[in-house]
């Protein structure tokens, strides 16, 4: 019974009163109501009547509710049967528990409103309904399970039935299941034949198909629809063998879809079609190699009529399908060049059914003549008669064309190996152009850039008086040539307005030229002129051989002017070299002149020097002189050539001096010499005009840019020698006043040591220390005058070069100019230092104001300067002991002496130790007392330099041409001592120095007081 509302319910209560209101509050409801007063009746009514519902109270005359419950629900037949129990008395929740545990549905514990227990029955009705619906859906089930069972074992008798077909069936047949997860439920055997994977394979892999399919074909998976109520077109993509081999695979599918409509599996059948598919490949790639093959091909009978003409046969001849199908090869493509027995024995030899092979030139359509390599190829029938021929054709006028242009590169590029000049060059390309190109004339022009004309430098065959002929800028055909950089050709030379001297191409018609290039930029043109008309073939090769001609050129060119540059530095250098060793100043203007001429190559050179007494110009050098009369040459400043350019202090170029008004005297005599061209440039050092070097040439002149920067810095050297004589005389001069200051003070020594015999042991010690004091002046002055001459020299040179061409120099050349300056500057400063430091000390004026300082702070300090400074190509290292620790080492010392000391002997560790090699510092602390040691890895000092060490200006005689003066040393020594310290030096040749420092934390109070 479902319905709630009119439900068969059974009430069981001793209490008259209650059982009466229970009954009808039920009836009122609709429900049909059964009492009993006792559990007997109870028992008997219950299994009569078999009720929906029982409301049981559990206390009764005869049986406990309790019972009656428990009897009940162990009647099998009345299973279905709700109950109820209702207590006012047995409320607590232990006596609910046992009411449940017999096996109630509820329990009401009373009191309770008629709408509570109303609402109460009428949900465990529900409940009731409930479990009859279950329960009746369970047999519902059971019947159909067992309908499936039934259905089952006839489909399995029908797979059976097919599964032995598809296993004997040479296809793949295969079930992919898709839900509840992919998976195969069933492939054929026949996988394992067609794929090399076994079924057992694919069902342990269900992905396994889908790298089975080639890479390229995967994106074939998308396009299969994934809802089709149809079987699907099949389709054709590669398989990967187990082996690595290529499978085409034809694949047929259909989808299985449940009673809702969702897709639940793919079924299908895969053929193998490898076979099918490569012969297709094979027929279209047959007919497809013959439609686009690059060579053309052609099919005619045995009579020569052409029957087909592939795509690459239109190309070559203009000539379509159409228009060739039916027609005679020979009408359609022949051009004459042949003779007839040429085209005999072509006949002869493809009619006897043998294959001809060789080159020859046809007509296009339009008329134009190609040249290719031929094969025709008989097509013999059974009987070996000839039915057809196949002829395939290669155009070969491209590669015809190259070889004629690589023959001609070769030929030309051959003969300019032999030349070494360019103009040894020229005539060979000229000459070779006549006969490879087969015309008439030829000329080289060069391009002018300061005035843009075009200067011819050479001329061949007709066109061999063309050599020297100018050709203006802007005019001819050259100009077209100039502005776009592209090759020009005319068949009608005379008639061409674009031509600039139509007369005089004489014998030729036509002409050609083409640019010379060197990298982007253009630098002449290349002429040539022909009786016969040129073609664009023509063009190429004239294009060609102008590259050629460019490049061989510029090369000879740059050869030319490395070779001059060469030269030019070697005379600087052997300058420079004079310069720098010798202070006999005619010998190094001689040099200097001599230089001049030979590489400016001019005839001759000379240098007059200003004379500030009288401001005079008088000859000091000179060479390539005819005639003695330059020597006698005395000019004032501002007269002639050279003394205005001494005057207004700039060059004066004259190219040909007998196109200038006569300026001066002189020019009797430069007649007389020969002279031409005159060119001066005044020497300038200090700001000083020292005088003008000047060149001579019997021819003129018109000098570049870098032979007027050669000719000044020629006059720079000369300068500078004249400043460094200069130098050298006062220094001399110098010399010779402390000499003289010398000798009168030993004279007065000597006769006072005369007068005072009696003090003879005082005046002798006296007397060897003044001895002492010109030994050291003498030193001083050798040492100076070594020491300031060529770092003055580097300076002055430099200053002088930046003065003059600053302005032309890039920021690299001036930045190194001004680092010389630096550097050298930097040097003369710490020498001075030095000496300054020695005469303070001599004079026992040595300052020492010793302060508070860490000795460790100091140290790591000096060590980084000179790290980035003159140590960067060593290993400088700073050790600090181990008992210093943190803490660092407080002291009172002088921190300027102290610099020197360590500054001294960490540059002598470097300078005298190979690049690379390591210095080491070391740092220690014994009591009271700070140890330095300073260890290098140098050539060291020998055994018997060791002594003289610590005197002033003396060097050991292994420090070869390393910088030095040889007073750091006697520095250090003095420092040392003010520091009331201890210096020891220990070294061995070749095994490097240690160099050991020890100096009181605090010095005594005497040296406090200094």
């Amino acid at each position: 019974m479902n319905d709630t509302s009119h439900a068969a319910i059974l009430v069981v209560d001793n209490d008259p009163a209650l059982l009466t209101v229970t009954q009808r509050l039920l009836q009122t409801a609709g429900h049909a109501v059964i009492t009993a007063a006792d559990g007997t009746k109870a028992l008997r009514l219950a299994r009569q009547h078999r009720p929906d519902l029982v409301l049981l109270d559990v206390h009764l005359p005869d049986l406990s509710g309790f019972e009656v419950c428990r009897q009940l629900k162990g009647d099998a037949t009345l299973a279905g049967m709700y109950i109820l129990l209702i207590s006012g008395a047995h409320t607590d929740s232990e006596s609910q528990i046992i009411g449940l545990d017999a096996g109630a549905d509820g329990y009401i514990v009373r009191p309770i409103s008629n709408r509570g227990m109303l609402a109460r029955v009428q949900a465990m009705l529900r409940i009731q309904a409930g479990d009859r619906a279950l329960r009746q859906k369970e047999a519902e089930m059971r019947e159909l399970l067992a309908q499936a069972e039934q259905s089952r074992q006839a489909l399995a008798a029908s797979e059976e039935k097919y599964r032995r077909l598809a296993e004997n069936a040479p296809d793949i047949i295969y079930r992919y299941e898709l839900a509840p997860q992919p998976r195969f439920s069933y492939v054929s055997p026949a996988v394992a034949a067609i794929t090399g994977y076994t079924p057992a394979e694919f069902y342990a892999d269900p992905r396994l198909f889908e790298r089975m399919i080639h890479p390229e074909d995967r994106p074939k998976l998308g396009k299969i629809p994934a809802e089709a109520r149809v079987p699907g077109e099949p389709v054709t993509w590669r398989w990967l063998h187990k082996e690595g081999r290529c499978l085409w695979i034809e694949q047929r599918y259909s989808h299985v879809y449940d009673a809702q409509g969702l897709l639940m599996a793919v079924e299908g059948i895969a053929r193998d079609v490898s076979e099918r598919v490569q012969a297709q490949e094979q027929l279209h790639l047959q007919a497809t190699t013959l439609a686009n093959v690059a060579n053309a091909i052609i099919i005619t009978d045995s009579a020569g009529v052409i029957t087909w003409v592939n795509p690459a046969f239109t190309r070559l001849s203009g000539y379509t399908l159409d228009e060739s199908v039916g027609r005679n090869v020979s009408e359609l493509v022949r051009s004459g060049v042949h003779d007839q027995a040429f085209y005999q024995h072509l006949w002869k030899t493809i009619l006897a059914g043998q294959v001809w092979q060789g080159e020859l030139t046809n007509r296009r359509k339009d008329g134009s003549f190609y040249t290719e390599e031929q094969s025709i190829t008989p097509v013999l029938d059974a009987q070996g008669r000839v039915q057809h021929f196949v002829a395939v054709k290669q155009d070969i006028t491209a590669r015809k064309q190259h070889e004629r242009e690589l023959e001609t590169m070769i030929a030309i590029s051959a003969a300019l190996r032999g030349a070494a000049t360019r103009a040894e060059m020229i005539p060979i390309i000229l000459d070779h152009m006549l006969t490879l190109l087969d015309v008439a004339g030829s000329v080289l022009m060069t391009l002018h850039r300061a005035g843009g004309e075009l200067r011819t430098e050479m001329g061949r065959g007709v066109w061999a008086g063309y050599t020297g002929m100018v050709v203006p800028a802007g005019a001819g055909a050259s100009a077209h040539i100039l502005a776009s950089g592209q090759p020009y050709l005319t068949n009608a030379a005379r008639q061409d307005t674009a031509t600039y001297h139509p007369t005089g191409f004489g014998e030729c018609a036509a002409a050609a030229g083409a640019p010379l290039i060197v990298g982007k930029e253009i630098t002449g043109v290349l002429w040539m002129g022909s009786q016969r008309a040129l073609n664009e073939q023509d063009l190429r090769l004239l294009t060609a051989i102008a590259g050629v001609a460019a490049g061989a050129l510029h090369r000879s060119a740059l050869h030319e002017q490395t070779s001059r540059s060469l030269q030019q530095l070697s005379a600087l250098r052997a300058i420079d070299q004079a310069i720098s060793g010798t202070f006999d100043l005619a010998a190094t203007l001689d040099l200097i002149v001599t230089e001049a001429t030979r590489q400016l190559q001019v005839d001759a050179a000379a240098v007059l020097l200003l004379d500030r007494q009288d401001g005079m110009l008088r000859h000091a050098a000179s060479h390539g002189f005819r005639t003695p009369e330059i020597t006698g040459v005395s000019l004032c400043l501002g007269e002639g050539r050279a003394g205005l350019a001494a005057l207004e202090r700039r060059p004066m170029i004259h190219p040909d001096w007998r196109e200038e008004a006569p300026s001066c005297a002189l020019t009797g005599w430069l007649a007389e010499e020969g002279f031409i061209a005159h060119h001066i440039t005044p020497m300038i050092a200090k700001g000083q005009v020292q005088g003008v070097l000047e060149v001579f040439h019997r021819q003129r002149l018109q000098p570049d840019e870098d032979w007027r920067d050669f000719f000044a810095t020629l006059a720079t050297q000369a300068a500078i020698a004249l400043h460094n004589a200069s130098l050298y005389q006062e220094l001399q001069a110098y010399t010779a006043s402390l000499e003289e200051r010398v000798m009168k003070r030993t004279a007065e020594l000597e006769e006072a040591y005369a007068q005072l015999r009696q003090a003879h042991g005082e005046m002798s010690r006296a007397l060897a220390q003044e001895r002492e004091l010109h030994e050291l002046k003498t030193r001083f002055i050798a040492m100076a005058s070594h020491e300031f001459r060529t770092p003055l020299t580097i300076i002055l040179s430099s200053a002088e070069l930046l003065e003059r061409y600053g302005q032309r120099f890039d920021e690299q050349r001036r930045l190194t100019h001004l680092h010389r300056i630096q550097a050298t500057t930097k040097r003369m400063n710490a020498l001075l230092d030095d000496m300054l430091l020695l005469g303070r000390a001599e004079a026992g004026r040595l300052p020492f104001h010793p302060q508070p300082l860490d000795l460790v702070a100091f140290c790591r300090e000096v060590v980084a300067d000179l790290r980035l400074g003159v140590a960067a190509q060593h290993l400088l290292t700073l050790t600090v002991a181990a008992e210093i620790g943190a803490q660092g080492v407080p002291a009172i010392l002088d921190e300027q002496l102290l610099r020197h000391i360590l500054n001294n002997l960490l540059s002598n560790a470097v300078k005298y130790s190979p690049p690379g090699s390591r210095v080491e510092v070391m740092l220690h602390r014994q009591g009271e007392q700070a140890i330095l040691e300073v260890q290098d890895e140098g050539i060291g000092i020998p055994v018997e330099d060791q002594p003289r060490l610590f005197e002033p200006f003396y060097r050991a005689h292994n420090a070869g041409s390393a910088a030095g003066t040889g007073l750091g040393m006697n520095v250090v020594k003095r420092a040392v001592d003010l520091h009331g310290g201890a210096i020891a030096v220990h070294s061995a040749e070749n095994q490097g120095t240690r160099v050991v420092v020890t100096l009181p934390l605090r010095p005594p109070a005497h040296l406090l007081d200094h």
